[in-house]
């Protein structure tokens, strides 16, 4: 029974030390500017490793709107594939737009205009992302290849301002695939070993 409790031991610390040696931080920076109605959308990816494969940004507050999305620039050698929203000037209104990248490496950057509007009438972003009283924030979220999502609620910022960035950054642990197959066979062997010392 000893044996097989070291046995555990070294090999949680083998996983243990395997897990920090593939640790990894994804993250992104997302700067908005530009025009106040028809803000430009630029965002970086800012992992070690891990490519960004969607963004989506949600406006929080109620009754506007997304009017089209133009100005679609990919990350260089990778692709960017408008998923939610439209690109017809006056064509349907969304509360959210999301665009999905290949081939967007760490370093990289991909950009996109996108017009906010409540009807026909033109708004600054300033007031309907943040900075709009009792009505909800918007909303950031990335993928990455690792399978995790980032996702923010941007915070109210000073006002005047023609530039704002918005960041976020995690550290990512892969579990090895192999880690549940020992584990479950270390637990066969306890139990085996546990009905021996009854007997």
């Amino acid at each position: 029974m000893k044996r097989i409790l070291a046995a555990a031991i070294a090999a949680g610390a083998i996983a243990g030390m395997s897990q920090a040696a593939n640790a990894t931080a994804i993250g992104y920076s997302l700067t908005i500017s530009g025009n106040v109605n028809v803000p430009t959308y630029t965002l970086t990816n800012t992992s070690i490793t891990a490519l960004i494969t969607s963004f989506s940004f949600t406006v929080g507050h109620s009754g506007r709107n997304f009017d089209y999305v133009q100005a679609i620039v990919a990350p260089a050698g990778g692709t960017a594939n408008l998923i939610v929203g439209d690109t017809s000037n006056g064509g349907t209104r969304t509360t959210s737009f999301q665009i999905d990248y290949t081939g967007f490496d760490p370093s990289e950057f991909a950009s996109n205009n996108t017009d906010v509007d409540t009807g026909n009438v033109a708004l600054d972003y300033r007031n309907t992302f943040f900075n709009n009283g009792s009505e909800p924030n918007s909303v950031i979220s990335v993928d990455f290849s690792t399978g995790q999502t980032l996702s923010q609620t941007v915070a109210d910022q000073q006002t005047g301002q023609s530039s704002y960035t918005f960041t976020q950054r995690a550290s990512v642990v892969p579990v090895p695939a192999a880690l549940p197959l020992m584990a479950g066979a270390i637990g066969v062997l306890g139990f085996a070993g546990w009905r021996r010392s009854r007997r």
